[in-house]
């Protein structure tokens, strides 16, 4: 339903047209903060400035529900990146409580060193590599709010140029079926098996699911 006072504040944005899809969009960035995944709904109107008394803005149109990723921080040191070195990696952000006493938890982060799957040194392309090592990266509560994971990734040597660091953030939840195939073998990869896992998220004798909620890589070489 309209408001009863004309009197709003409007939050204006320039619309682009994307000729693919032909339809009108507008890059809205939000600040959420230490918020985890919150959802957002927006009121959405046409705004004319300049028009007659009455007409600058038109019926206001609500929007689904739709949830804003948490941001996400990441610095790779590639100043070591030499042959059997290895690459710190620091990721930051919010995390999220869970439980009856509001602890601080996280998913699971896990680093990988991938090669270019046919050997070509095509480093540009996104699709085409395949992970030669894995490891899960502990996180650590920075203030109440914000989480901290501080990884190293092995080098080998010699290098097979060029690589790629990814970054992966897994967050996992409850399931009736089986755990998927992919994930397991990936904890497997990373020597790291499912009861490994901190107990708030996982357990061996309950079936998980996840989703891949944050991705970045980097090329080394």
């Amino acid at each position: 339903s309209e408001l009863a006072t004309p009197a709003v504040n409007v939050a204006g944005f320039a619309p682009r047209y994307d000729p693919a899809r032909q339809l009108w969009y507008a890059e809205v960035d939000l600040r959420v903060e230490r918020a985890y995944f919150p959802f957002v709904r927006l009121a959405l109107a046409r705004f004319q400035p300049i028009s007659v008394p009455g007409a600058h803005l038109s019926p206001v149109v609500l929007s689904d529900f739709v949830q804003v990723v948490p941001h996400r921080s990441v610095e790779y040191q590639l100043t070591s990146g030499q042959p059997g070195g290895l690459i710190p990696v620091t990721m930051r952000g919010p995390s999220y409580a869970v439980g009856v006493r509001r602890q601080l938890t996280t998913s699971v982060m896990v680093l990988r060193l991938e090669r270019r799957e046919h050997g070509d040194s095509h480093a540009d392309e996104p699709l085409g590599w395949e992970p030669i090592s894995t490891s899960i990266v502990n996180g650590s509560s920075v203030d109440g709010h914000q989480m901290q994971w501080i990884g190293r990734i092995p080098l080998p040597d010699p290098l097979p140029l060029p690589l790629r660091v990814t970054v992966l953030e897994i967050e996992l939840h409850r399931t009736d079926g089986r755990p998927p195939a992919d994930l397991l073998n990936l904890l497997k990869t990373a020597g790291s098996a499912i009861h490994d896992i901190p107990a708030l998220m996982a357990g061996q004798d309950q079936p998980m699911g996840y989703r891949v909620v944050f991705a970045d890589s980097t090329v080394v070489g």
